[in-house]
């Protein structure tokens, strides 16, 4: 059975900044376009991941993604534990089992995958420091002019609109890294 390689993006941002709401609107407008994807998320809240707290990961499954993870404190639901070295790999290898075309992870925002960065309030501009590898920044509308201002270079769009899902479609073979190992 070949293995499909498939294109790695990630989505991140503070808490709360509709990162899972992006992500489902993505996955609604990857599906209607006839793409697979699927999604692995940080579980940001510490501590293995509790199945009833799992509603980010339902909500992807919902929206279209063919494979959801959530994951936290190097455990992953389905999987049990993993060794922190090796986990990001285990989980996007196994992910490519369901051969999707894109694999968009929610969170992990130190990796060095290509990256959309939200930015909800003027705090939030540190991330474009720690951050490498930012392909497009999703602003609140609050944001958006002084982003504007600051980033003309980066592509910018309106969290509240589907433009950002759009463009996202269109470009994800330039703006995206085909997966190969982390080794």
């Amino acid at each position: 059975m070949a293995m499909v390689t498939p294109f790695l993006f990630q989505i991140a941002g503070f808490q709360n900044t509709g990162k899972t709401t992006l992500i489902s609107r993505m996955l609604l407008e990857l599906d209607s376009a006839g793409l697979k994807a699927a999604v692995l998320k940080h579980h940001g809240h510490g501590g293995e991941p509790d199945v009833e707290e799992q509603k980010d990961s339902v909500k992807h499954f919902r929206s279209g993604a063919i494979a959801s993870i959530a994951e936290g404190d190097e455990t992953i639901h389905l999987l049990g534990k993993l060794h922190h070295l090796e986990k990001m790999d285990a989980m996007i290898t196994l992910l490519s089992c369901f051969k999707p075309d894109l694999i968009l992870l929610e969170g992990y925002k130190h990796l060095s995958y290509p990256k959309a960065v939200l930015l909800k309030n003027p705090d939030d501009f540190i991330l474009l420091d720690e951050l490498n590898n930012i392909k497009a920044l999703l602003c609140w509308p609050s944001m958006i002019d002084a982003v504007k201002e600051k980033l003309p270079e980066f592509p910018i769009f309106d969290i509240n609109d589907n433009s950002f899902p759009e463009w996202f479609l269109l470009n994800y073979r330039n703006v995206s890294t085909p997966y190969s190992r982390l080794d």
